[in-house]
């Protein structure tokens, strides 16, 4: 009998032990490495002394430029404020909006909106802080369709620089359109004039999705493209650039994704055309084809990754059954982490305040479908 309760005790221990174990490396995980003064001269360009968010490029003017939805960047500093020499200029008919996050807040109705000025300009990100060490988080809120290039030409500060925060580890990339670039979420749903003074990136569910699982975001997205059927302007031609504009091939080993979250459908849905015609026909199997290929391209650049094909935010009930072939087909060539996910559907009631402006989803609605597809990440990444 004693040596079954010694046995047991011991046995006790063990589990004890690991869990410990367990528990500290989580702790480890989680805390935050303390940020060092940056002796030398700070440099935008080093990821030592910044961090960097989205497919950013310098400059032959040896500007930083971050132009694509929810891209930016990220410091630490010690002072009370800093300022930002930014240059906007492209000839776009909208305004460039910036949001400001200080000290790791990430409620983007929370945030400082910055509209940026034609030309070069001077900007106080943040001031009148406590003199203390400050975590800023700038990121684009505008799409590139709409607005100027946004590039960081220098940075100061009233103190010190000290060593940014450690980035996310969890990688997410989101390629769609209007609902990815946040069109209209900050509007009223009875204004049917877009602005991009409503459009806001860091108010659409991918950004909220990444935020909730702690990992970071790379967006490639505009508004009223897809995948490219009939006269709709096609995302998988330019997805290896930069930006829908910049035609520079962007490096896909820079950003190794654990996550491929596509929504494109809707826009290609609207030049089908009447229902049960032969061009109707012809236009959903081309529909069909072109996200095999957009997948199976993806999955070359990221065998190991999960890509959800999600749908569902509008009316895509016509294609609702080609997400679903795709994804059989494509689990059959062996690729078996294509999943097909419906997101949350906003109401339409002016009660739910789910609707923006052009009838596009309000950041309620968006904070809705973040929920549901990091949930659903969360618990097949096993984060």
């Amino acid at each position: 009998m004693k040596k079954v309760k010694r046995f047991f005790t011991y046995l006790l221990a063990i589990i004890i032990s690991i869990t410990l174990f367990s528990s500290c490396n989580d702790k480890a995980n989680t805390i935050e490495e303390k940020p060092v003064e940056i002796t030398e001269q700070f440099d935008f360009t080093n990821s030592n002394h910044i961090n960097w968010f989205g497919r950013t490029y310098l400059s032959d003017e040896n500007e930083m430029n971050f132009n694509n939805t929810i891209s930016g960047f990220e410091l630490n500093f010690y002072g009370t404020q800093l300022t930002a020499e930014i240059t906007a200029q492209g000839g776009a008919s909208g305004k460039c909006w910036l949001a400001i996050f200080i000290d790791k807040e990430t409620d983007p109705q929370l945030a400082t909106a910055l509209e940026l000025k034609d030309g070069t300009n001077s900007y106080k990100l943040v001031e009148g802080l406590n003199e203390d060490i400050h975590t800023i988080k700038v990121l684009r809120k505008t799409e590139i369709q709409f607005a100027p290039i946004s590039a960081l030409k220098s940075i100061s500060c009233d103190g010190k620089f000290y060593t940014p925060p450690k980035k996310e580890t969890r990688k997410i990339d989101y390629y769609g359109a209007s609902s990815n670039c946040g069109y209209g979420s900050l509007g009223e749903t009875d204004d049917l004039n877009f602005s991009t003074d409503t459009e806001d990136g860091t108010s659409a569910f991918s950004y909220y999705a990444s935020t909730m699982l702690n990992a970071q975001s790379n967006v490639f997205c505009a508004s009223g493209w897809g995948l490219g059927v009939s006269t709709t302007r096609s995302i998988p031609n330019v997805f290896e650039q930069y930006t829908i504009n910049n035609k520079t091939n962007w490096n896909f080993e820079n950003y190794v994704a654990d996550v491929v979250v596509i929504n494109l459908g809707y826009n290609d849905q609207k030049t089908f055309g009447s229902s049960g015609t032969q061009l109707y026909l012809d236009k959903r199997e081309e529909f069909k084809e072109l996200l095999l290929d957009f997948c199976r391209k993806i999955y070359m650049y990221y065998p190991d990754s999960y890509i959800y094909i999600s749908y569902g935010i509008w009316s895509e009930y016509q294609i609702y059954d080609l997400y679903q072939e795709v994804v059989k087909e494509l689990n059959d060539e062996g690729k078996t982490k294509v999943i097909a996910f419906k997101l949350y559907t906003p109401k339409t009631t002016a009660s739910s305040k789910e609707i923006g402006s052009v009838y596009h989803a309000s950041y309620v609605a968006h904070k809705k479908m973040a929920e549901g597809l990091s949930a659903d990440i969360k618990e097949k990444m096993g984060w």
